[in-house]
């Protein structure tokens, strides 16, 4: 499940990022990031905010799999070692 979450909020990131850049290339005054509202006022860009929300569930989600230095700051691996022999170990080698 977190993986295919991960995919998701990339494809959507992917998406968004994309939208913007064609805006961007249509409007060099404010690469997209500011459109006329409904109103007739100018409002942050709803495609920005798209997004800014799926790069931040990448990022929780890449947490999931120690994608980043804290994550992997918490990642706990013991010390290898060889199991205490026991008394039955060898009887069927």
């Amino acid at each position: 499940m977190p993986l295919a979450a991960y995919c998701q909020a990339y494809s959507a990131w992917r998406t968004a990022v994309e939208a913007l850049q064609e805006m961007g290339r249509r409007d060099p005054a404010t690469r997209g990031l500011i459109v006329k509202a409904a109103s007739g006022g100018a409002v942050q860009n709803p495609v920005w905010l798209a997004a800014k929300q799926a790069a931040n569930a990448m990022v929780r989600t890449a947490e999931q799999f120690g994608l980043s230095p804290a994550a992997r700051a918490r990642i706990a691996a013991g010390v290898y070692h060889d199991p205490a022999i026991g008394k039955f170990d060898g009887l069927l080698a």
